[in-house]
């Protein structure tokens, strides 16, 4: 849903950086380096992570949108299936560390002590700290 009204609001993009919501050390720069790995053979650029696949850190073109309706319509909804019928740049993190050493970008977090340890990497002191 997201993608189709970004297209039918925006129509001089053809495609949207996807993230979750548990990765807040995503940098603007670490976007702009995986909009430049979407090139004309590819629909979708994902980092490779241990050779594990992160699409909640991707770009993907609007071009996969009649893909995804039709697995919808399977009510099939597993993103590693749309990663199987649709051509993808497979980027490998050391790509990305010139950028982002410590690949801070593809870090999530999912518990209190995950949180803790992102905003003492952001700078905040632990008296800051909820």
């Amino acid at each position: 849903a997201g993608l189709r009204i970004l297209q039918n609001s925006v129509p001089t993009v053809d495609a949207a950086f996807i993230t979750a919501c548990d990765a807040p050390l995503i940098s603007p720069t670490f976007i702009q380096r995986m909009i430049e790995f979407l090139d004309a053979q590819c629909v979708v650029a994902i980092p490779l992570l241990e050779n594990i696949p992160q699409p909640l850190v991707g770009v993907y073109r609007f071009d996969i949108l009649p893909v995804v309706e039709a697995m919808l319509a399977e009510n099939s909804l597993a993103v590693r299936d749309l990663l199987k019928r649709i051509d993808v740049n497979w980027v490998p993190v050391e790509r990305l560390r010139e950028i982002d050493p410590d690949l801070l970008s593809l870090r999530n977090l999912n518990t209190p002590d995950d949180y803790r340890a992102a905003l003492a990497s952001a700078g905040f002191a632990e008296d800051n700290l909820p």
